[in-house]
């Protein structure tokens, strides 16, 4: 078991009513399965979304373009800096 930051289980916890809405919605469409992100009719996401959001979301920020492993190593400098203990920080960036 890990731990995760209260903010994290907070987002977390507001995706899961927002996804049991859009299982509402969708009713008989909705595919279930044990996917925590999901179409709005329940299918897992293509594996190709998370690149392609990376990239518009780096767009849209005026960031240049660079891989979202880039940004694992980011993140853990900035932790790192703010003092979380280098073994903490492994297990995040893992």
């Amino acid at each position: 078991m890990i731990g995760l930051p209260d903010e994290l289980v907070g987002l977390l916890r507001k995706h899961k009513g927002e996804q049991d809405r859009a299982r509402e919605e969708a009713r008989r469409l909705w595919q279930e399965g044990d996917w925590v992100f999901t179409t709005a009719t329940g299918h897992p996401v293509s594996p190709y979304t998370g690149y392609h959001e990376w990239k518009a979301l780096l767009k849209a920020a005026g960031l240049w373009d660079g891989r979202l492993h880039d940004a694992r190593h980011t993140v853990a400098t900035v932790l790192l800096i703010l003092g979380v203990p280098e073994r903490t920080v492994t297990a995040i960036t893992e």
